[in-house]
């Protein structure tokens, strides 16, 4: 079993490769284009991965606004506690 898995994987590369040369002549493209655009994919994801200061500062504004928000509705309910704790005569 193990060696038809390699066998039929061998087959399906030789008709892939075939597959991509043809296809690479059809738009007339090289293998140099292909690893140059692997690269950029690779370049491309690397930036991804990495943070830009704008994103952050945008970040920080957006949870301390969040942040903000819970303090307000925290102190308007303290607040109403204790307008009600007041006696109506006071």
């Amino acid at each position: 079993m193990l060696y038809n898995n390699y066998v039929q994987a061998l087959n399906l590369i030789k008709k892939e490769h075939v597959d991509i040369e043809v296809t690479l002549a059809k738009y007339n493209y090289t293998e140099a284009d292909l690893e140059a655009w692997a690269k950029e994919e690779a370049d491309y994801v690397e930036a991804l991965s990495q943070e830009s200061p704008y994103d952050m500062h945008t970040m920080m504004y957006v949870e301390l606004l969040q942040e903000w928000q819970c303090t307000q509705t925290e102190y308007m309910e303290v607040t109403e506690e204790l307008f009600a704790a007041v006696p109506a005569n006071y």
